[in-house]
């Protein structure tokens, strides 16, 4: 019993203090990292990876609409908690048409699969852009700035990348790069603009894993132009801490209601 016992006062304790959250995420992303380093390349040593990277998004999809039920569908916060949970699940969906068509059948994913991307990060970009107006009603031109210079530094790091590239053709992939751009720049415009309130734990968290989630979009992008492999080992293990990011994020939301 007293084993018990300590074991859930050092859970309670993980799970509030950030500090001791983020050194246990960052050590979980660290063996994510490893694990997937010493994989074979049977679809077998990949599948608990597979499987995690479908469910990950899943349960922050559920957190979001158990946030946005809490505020009873308010304009703000409701309202913003609502477009995230969507864009997460539609993230869940794209993970699992590429986890079933190209990673256990080895076939390409139906054409559809880039329209639910497009559609995540235009309700992550959404979710922001109606909390970025709550915290802050006039921005500096810097902050203006920020979403517009990442987009752009994303955007032409890639089409460099792309002429660089033989046999690559133009599609939706700069479309979803320069998406990911505006969503690191808008991220970034709000960590510059939050209050001190009891929320502020939750949105600094929440902002942190947005930004691990779009750099591992990015990353991916770029090497898939490429044809490099280190993508599919990085860029995994970032989509898994971020989303272990957000998803504490969302407890701590939880908490301070």
């Amino acid at each position: 019993m007293e084993s018990k016992s300590q074991s859930r006062s050092l859970a309670s304790r993980a799970a509030d203090s950030p500090y001791l959250a983020l050194l246990i995420v960052a050590a979980v992303g660290a063996a994510l990292v490893a694990g997937l380093e010493m994989r074979t390349s049977s679809i077998e040593s990949s599948l608990p990876f597979l499987v995690v990277v479908v469910v990950a998004p899943l349960i922050v999809s559920v957190s979001c609409f158990v946030v946005w039920r809490m505020y009873g569908g308010s304009r703000i916060f409701g309202r913003s908690y609502l477009f995230l949970g969507l864009g997460f699940l539609c993230n869940s969906v794209v993970e699992v048409l590429y986890v079933y068509f190209l990673d256990l059948n080895g076939k390409e994913v139906p054409p559809f699969t880039d329209l639910l991307l497009v559609a995540f990060y235009l309700f992550l970009v959404w979710h922001l852009v109606i909390n970025i107006r709550y915290f802050s009603e006039h921005l500096t031109l810097r902050q203006k700035m920020m979403p517009v210079l990442a987009t752009l530094m994303t955007v032409v790091g890639y089409l460099w990348i792309l002429g660089m590239a033989d046999g690559v053709e133009f599609g939706y992939d700069v479309v979803n790069v320069a998406l990911s751009g505006l969503t690191a720049g808008l991220a970034a415009v709000g960590f510059t603009i939050f209050k001190r309130t009891a929320l502020m734990t939750a949105w600094l968290f929440l902002l942190m894993g947005i930004i691990i989630g779009t750099a591992g979009d990015i990353m991916y992008n770029y090497f898939d132009a490429l044809g490099g492999e280190f993508l599919e080992n990085h860029s995994l293990a970032l989509w898994i801490t971020s989303n272990m990011i957000i998803i504490y994020a969302m407890y701590r939301h939880l908490r301070s209601m």
